[in-house]
Formats: structure tokens, C-alpha cells, sequence
């Protein structure tokens, strides 16, 4: 499921649309508190986060969401989304985590983009083969060594 984070009705409603079309599950929330209530309640795979919740446009709030996001949930994929930006805010957002930086109004097939390589490097993570399981899928035993990174399991 991909998370929608934005206070704005028309942006969340359009990411909604557009992401479905393509075959995803979506959930929205206004802000963090709704944010973090979703996450809590799992099956979030990737979030879309707006950096600004007020009328406030430094993206402060969104960077402060970002690292709470990263604290708890460290290997969630965040794309940042924002209608202010700046280099020094795609670094700031970088810096705590974020795995994307995309300017409003977005590029539908970059947007999309962007999501499915996030999605599909969350699943080459999950999919990594322990020693145990790859000795079953594969005759290691002709295999002569004693390297303790490859005996390890």
C-alpha cells in the first residue's frame, strides 16, 4: 500500500486516482498525526510525503515527519513531495532518508517511475536467500572452502 501524506484535498485525490489507476492500494492522511496512526496500523510499502502541513512553506514540518517516519520504520521507502523547492531542501530530505525529491506539479511517468523502482528494490530486500536456503536450492557440497563469510549462515 502506498501512503499519501498531504494537507491539500485536490493533491491527495489526484495522487489517490493516478496511483489506483496503475494497480496500487492507496491510503491518505492529512497530516502526521493521521500519518503515523496509519503506519502503526502496517501494510505500508512506500510513503509519498508533502513537506509542508501549515502555511508555513520552509518544509520543516515535513522534514520533522520524515525523521519520525525513519525512526520508526527505517527501511520504508519516503519520496518527498513538495510545491517549494529548493536544492538545499532536496539535501536536507536526502540527508534524513527520503529516496526521492519531486517537485509539484509532478510528472506523472517520473512519479510513477520512481515508485515502482522504490517498490521493486523493497522486494529484491525481502528477497535476500539465507546460506541455509541456498544450500538447499543449489549442491554446495562440491563446493571446497572455509572462508567464515561463506560458512556463515
Amino acid at each position: 500500500m502506498i501512503l499519501i501524506i498531504d494537507d491539500d484535498i485536490a493533491v491527495r485525490a489526484s495522487l489517490k486516482l493516478f496511483f489506483e489507476k496503475e494497480g496500487f492500494v492507496t491510503q491518505v492522511a492529512t497530516g502526521p498525526e493521521e500519518a503515523l496512526r496509519v503506519l502503526a496500523g502496517g501494510g505500508v510499502e512506500l510513503v509519498v510525503l508533502d513537506l509542508n502541513f501549515s502555511i508555513d512553506t520552509s518544509g520543516k514540518e515535513g522534514l520533522a515527519l520524515l525523521a519520525t517516519i525513519r525512526n520508526g520504520y527505517a527501511s520504508l521507502p519516503v519520496i518527498l513531495i513538495t510545491g517549494w523547492a529548493s536544492i538545499e531542501l532536496a539535501v536536507e530530505g536526502m540527508k534524513l532518508g527520503a529516496r526521492d525529491f519531486i517537485n509539484k506539479p509532478w510528472n506523472n511517468e517520473h512519479l510513477l517511475q520512481s515508485v515502482r523502482t522504490q517498490l521493486d528494490l523493497q522486494g529484491k530486500k525481502k528477497d535476500r536467500l539465507s546460506r541455509k536456503k541456498l544450500d538447499g536450492m543449489y549442491q554446495f557440497q562440491h563446493i571446497i572452502g572455509e572462508d567464515p563469510a561463506m560458512l556463515e549462515s
